[in-house]
């Protein structure tokens, strides 16, 4: 594996191309129509049919709440909160974007809150990418032989993204890492797709900026 000096290059090569539609694998007509009978019959008040509605989205969500929260245990706590308060909040859920987005803006408003509770601080969330598992990196892993230039590489892009404004950072992560389209991104963050653009755009080329005054 090559060692390129561009940060937005790595996240190519680990995280996939920045892309402004997510892929839509596994979101078949057929698991659409499932999810949106599931959620009216828990509106309903169907404690079955969201405990399925949490089965289906558990996973997914844990391993979201566990790049964004301060450790294992916190996601955990985050991932069981996101869940409660979608329950109770299902009547304000509008199906005109994803269920699995709605949650995610819930779980990192819960990871904002817990972080600032935590620190004591208003500064946004840190981003470990080092501490990541295998199956957080849609791409080849490092042979032996590359595994200490990977892991340097892999520390300075942590830090890289760490510096960046949280205004930047988060739109960059969601989108590169959790492979949100913009659309989708926006409406976690609350804004449009086109601010999510342009945040992106920025923090790619402050990335850029940065890594280069490194070398």
């Amino acid at each position: 594996m090559t060692t390129p000096t561009d940060p937005a290059a790595l996240f190519s090569e680990w995280f996939g191309e920045v892309s402004t539609e997510r892929c839509e694998a596994n979101e078949s007509p057929v698991l659409q129509a499932w999810e949106e009978r599931t959620i009216e019959a828990s509106r309903n008040g169907s404690h079955d049919a969201f405990r399925e509605l949490v089965n289906h989205h558990k996973d997914q969500v844990y391993r979201f709440c566990l790049r964004w929260a301060l450790s294992a245990e916190d996601a955990e706590e985050v991932c069981q909160d996101t869940f409660v308060r979608a329950y109770h909040a299902l009547g304000r859920y509008r199906p005109q974007g994803k269920f699995s987005t709605w949650l995610y803006q819930i779980a990192l408003n819960l990871s904002r809150d817990r972080a600032r509770s935590k620190t004591g601080k208003m500064s946004g969330l840190t981003f470990p990418i080092s501490k990541f598992s295998e199956r957080d990196f849609p791409c080849r892993l490092p042979l032996p032989n590359e595994s200490s230039v990977w892991s340097e590489d892999l520390r300075k892009l942590e830090s890289g993204l760490n510096q960046l404004p949280t205004k930047l950072r988060e739109p960059l992560v969601l989108n590169a890492i959790d492979g949100l389209s913009y659309d989708e991104c926006a409406e976690i963050l609350s804004c449009s797709p086109r601010a999510i653009e342009g945040r992106i755009y920025r923090a790619r080329r402050s990335l850029q900026q940065w890594w280069e005054e490194l070398e």
